[in-house]
């Protein structure tokens, strides 16, 4: 629990030295718990609420993590898992009441020391109750009873080696007496008994011992008494007693540190809700600031390293302001951590401050400032008068933080200690060169420097409000109650005027040291607009995401009583006058204006403005991508703020952050200012095409993922004209997705376009929006727009009985001309051809006729495959194809050539001729004759 306005009451705080848990016996109301906190009281939890009466004391132990001793009135109780349960470990003597319990490890073993109230007849006062002894033990400590009525007792830090108790009764109507016992032996034997004061009673004590004490060496040690006559921290030495530091409400003391160093840091509560302090060992005391105090019992406690974190606590809770508070920075400053008695939520003039480095500073209700620090918030101030904090843009090293107060001339207030301490600036704003004004905006430029809008101009210092420059830009009756600052550092000042209910902006490129009004192009006058009619309260602007020295494009708007005043924009010496951008608002106009950067586009502009709402009635968020004329309602983001609350809007770390109607600090992360992912179009027919496109990621999430499923989704627009913004009447004309006029909503990556004419060019868009906003009569929240344009082809035509060569064809020419059928809507042609009868894959050649002869003649007796396709504006046809073969190579002529032989020279050897060589020549002869006569008589036949 951070915040708790039921805690009427504390007992007691502890920690443990082992794990640093924190422990608290409070009441809320009738009931009896302890609480504990394991980061250091930034949160606490109920341990145990099952008591019946208050835990009056809390001991963790020294050496076990999670095991807790607690004591009520009439029990004493064990716990082994850090207070969650507790065990009965004895129960108070018969007639006596628990008011003390100290427990230390003495042997390896826990013994425990218990005071009593001394109301039973034994007179013993002081028990010791020892581990190994059997339950529900307690003993008498001493060889002699202690005897007294028992208010505080303790151990010593040297109990394990000489078993040194320290106990504190009262001697009623006589005086206060400390007795000390060592090692179980008499009261008073060792260190003799300490008599203190007389008269009145006293009611309550506490003891605290320095990290060198020792009861035979060094018996210095300190004591909290409670009481009117001798109330008081008193120092002991032996039983030497001085009151160092005197009062009556004197009730509870820790101590850290050594005595005789002179190092010791003490810290006193008291009952009145007070707490005193003293870094030199007692010697001398002071005040401790705390943020607030309720008037209960200040508990103090130093962390169990302090020496090294210099952290210190101090509970104070039963009321109104009540809190556990902490110190991290050596008791200097106490802020409030956590059980804190408030309602931060019901003040309607809330306002928050983001430094560079995410410390956050916050006013709340009674006018309590907050602090985000270390990743925790804290209450730093309470009951201040200023509604209005700002914090330097370099607090990450100047830790300046302002504070004002609207509508109030008083002198700003400054802290350098980033927001711990406050101190008015030298002068009020204006009061050097004139009278005081009224802050009504603050800019603040540096640790010295701001600027201040007032009722009658801009004032100006940069020097720490020892020198004011004062200037008019808008001339009479205007209220300047916005100053923002742009990209490029020049600042940017709304005013209203509050007679006419005009509105104008002036721009500063010198810190505001001198101003000049926005004017429309080709005109020397005042550039204003005017408010949706009543009395306007107040004007807001912000600048453009792309604003600069040469392009200031701002946003303003504000908040018109009885009127509707929604968001303008113009661009000096370019427009010619305020655009109005329809909004979803039907109340009064705005109380919050930023301009967040954005991956937009040409069409849609480079930024988002965000306003909100003043009434909170209905859409209390509106979102304008930075060319779009209407808004994006977000009243399903789960923002919600009250009714006429003058709430701002704030951008850090790429997130929008206000404040709702509960007082509770809200983000938003615009994951949808960047463009949708890139789009495709593949299988494209005369007819029909599949739009395709990547998950949306914000790094690498899904906004599925983020936003949870179902809560996302793709609108996709198909058109003849390209659609540039999601909202323009009623997501433009002739819209053709799957055959009808609608936008397609899916939580896909893809979807198929049907229904469409061939020959035609497309215009895809697409948007990725957050879907749970679609409401009637409201816009989504959507990303920038992807496009793609997409021509679809013409019909595909029947040429096969009209090509040439045809399909089949045998003997085809080697240098034949190709030819077909021309194609309506045809502008050219592509060509290829191929050996074989395998499809062509080789490159298309451009062919801008419908016939096509190649520069190379065709092989002989070749099958070739040809293919042919149209081209148009819109795409390419599908092809058509035809396989045919060339002529035969022709049989050439055989041609002989007679070449004649070489001389041949025989000898004839001298001798006779044979007589048969006439015989063969005979019949040669006669065979030749035959074949004459055969030849002769031979027909031919006709």
């Amino acid at each position: 629990m951070v915040l708790n306005t039921a805690l009427d009451q504390s007992y007691v705080l502890a920690q443990s030295p082992v794990d640093g848990a924190l422990y608290a016996s409070v009441r809320d109301g009738g009931t009896y718990m302890v609480l504990k906190s394991d980061d250091g009281g930034r949160t606490w939890e109920i341990a145990n609420d099952d008591f019946t009466s208050a835990v009056i004391a809390i001991v963790p132990s020294d050496t076990e993590a999670g095991v807790v001793f607690v004591a009520t009135a009439a029990t004493f109780f064990k716990s082994m898992d850090g207070g969650t349960t507790f065990t009965t470990i004895a129960n108070a003597p018969t007639g006596d009441s628990i008011t003390a319990l100290d427990v230390a490890v003495f042997s390896g073993h826990y013994l425990a020391v218990i005071g009593t109230n001394n109301g039973g007849s034994s007179g013993i006062g002081v028990y010791y109750w020892d581990e190994t002894q059997p339950f529900n033990n307690l003993y008498p400590v001493g060889t002699t009873s202690f005897g007294l009525p028992v208010i505080a007792l303790a151990m010593a830090p040297t109990f394990a080696t000489d078993r040194a108790v320290v106990a504190v009764g009262v001697n009623t109507g006589v005086s206060t007496v400390v007795k000390v016992n060592v090692n179980g032996g008499a009261w008073g034997a060792t260190v003799a008994d300490t008599v203190i004061g007389s008269g009145a009673d006293a009611t309550g004590a506490d003891i605290a011992f320095p990290s060198d004490f020792n009861v035979m060496t060094n018996p210095i040690y300190f004591v909290a008494i409670t009481d009117a006559n001798d109330g008081g921290l008193w120092r002991l030495i032996g039983n030497s007693p001085t009151n160092v530091d005197a009062s009556a409400l004197t009730s509870n003391v820790d101590i850290s540190g050594s005595f005789n160093a002179n190092t010791a840091n003490i810290l006193v509560g008291r009952t009145d809700g007070t707490v005193r302090k003293s870094t030199n060992a007692g010697f001398s005391f002071s005040a401790v600031t705390l943020r607030s105090s309720n008037g209960a019992t200040a508990f103090v406690l130093f962390d169990k390293d302090y020496a090294a974190n210099k952290k210190a606590y101090v509970l104070n809770v039963g009321g109104a302001n009540g809190a556990f508070n902490v110190t991290i920075d050596g008791m200097s400053y106490f802020n409030q951590w956590s059980l804190i008695n408030d309602t931060i939520g019901e003040d309607f003039d809330n306002d928050l401050a983001i430094a560079s480095n995410g410390d956050m500073f916050m006013i709340t209700n009674n006018n309590n400032l907050w602090r985000y620090f270390g990743g925790v918030w804290e209450r730093i101030a309470v009951g201040i008068a200023e509604d209005m904090v700002r914090v330097s843009p370099n607090y990450a090293t100047d830790k300046a933080v302002f504070l004002a107060e609207e509508s109030s001339a008083n002198a700003l207030r400054v802290s350098t200690t980033n927001g711990n301490k406050f101190d008015a600036m030298s002068s009020a704003p204006g009061s050097i060169t004139g009278g005081a004004d009224a802050v009504r905006s603050l800019l603040v430029l540096s640790n010295s420097t701001v600027v201040v809008g007032s009722n009658a101009g801009i004032i100006t210092t940069n020097t720490s409000a020892y020198w004011w420059v004062e200037s008019s830009p808008f001339g009479a009756n205007y209220v300047v109650s916005d100053i923002r600052m742009a990209a490029n550092g020049e600042l940017l000042a709304a005013a209203y005027n509050n007679t006419t209910d005009t509105i104008a902006v002036a721009y500063s490129t010198d810190n505001g040291q001198t101003w000049t009004t926005l004017k429309f192009a080709n005109s020397t006058a005042m550039a204003t607009f005017a408010t949706g009619g009543g009395t306007t309260n107040f004007a807001l602007v912000t600048p453009a995401a792309d604003y600069s020295a040469t392009n200031r494009a701002v946003f303003a708007s504000g908040y018109a009583t009885g009127g509707d005043t929604d968001i303008f924009r113009m661009t000096n010496g370019v427009s010619t006058a305020w655009t109005a951008l329809t909004t979803n608002q039907t109340d009064v106009g705005y109380s919050g204006l930023v301009t967040m950067p954005a991956a937009g586009n040409a069409d849609e502009g480079t930024g988002v403005v965000y306003g909100i709402d003043y009434d909170g009635i209905g859409d209390t968020l509106s979102r304008i991508k930075g060319n779009a004329t209407v808004d994006e309602a977000t009243n399903d983001l789960g923002f919600d703020h009250r009714d006429q609350s003058k709430i701002d809007l704030w951008v850090y770390n790429g997130k929008l952050w206000t404040i709702n109607g509960n007082g509770i600090i809200m983000t938003y992360t615009p994951a949808l200012d960047v463009a949708a992912p890139a789009v495709t179009a593949t299988a494209v027919t005369p007819t029909s095409f599949t739009v395709s496109w990547d998950a949306f990621k914000v790094g690498a999430d899904t906004l599925a993922s983020i936003l949870g499923a179902g809560f996302v989704d793709y609108r996709v627009v198909v058109n003849t004209v390209a659609q540039t913004n999601y909202y323009t009447a009623a997501n433009g004309p002739g819209i053709i997705v799957n055959g009808s006029n609608a936008v397609t909503n899916t939580a896909g990556t893809s979807v198929a376009v049907t229904g469409l004419t061939s020959n035609v060019v497309y215009y895809v868009s697409l948007w990725v929006a957050e879907d749970f906003a679609v409401v009637s009569g409201t816009y989504p929240v959507t990303s920038f727009r992807a496009s793609v344009s997409v021509g679809t082809p013409p019909e595909i035509p029947t040429w096969t009985p009209h090509l040439s060569p045809v399909h089949g064809a045998q003997g085809v020419a080697l240098t034949s001309t190709f030819a077909w059928d021309a194609v309506p809507g045809a502008t050219s042609y592509e060509f290829r051809i191929t050996e074989g009868t395998t499809l062509p894959t080789g490159a298309w050649t451009p062919v801008a006729n419908n016939f096509y002869a190649p520069a190379t003649a065709l092989k002989a007796g070749t099958t070739y495959t040809w293919q042919v396709r149209a081209i148009s504006n819109t795409g390419t046809g599908a092809e058509v194809t035809s396989v045919f073969r060339t002529a035969d190579a022709a049989t050439p002529p055989v041609t002989v050539t007679q070449t004649s032989p070489g001389n041949i020279t025989l000898t004839v050897p001298a001798s006779e001729t044979p007589g048969y060589i006439w015989i063969i020549i005979g019949v040669g002869g006669l065979l030749t004759i035959l074949v004459i006569v055969l030849i002769v008589r031979t027909r031919r036949v006709v």
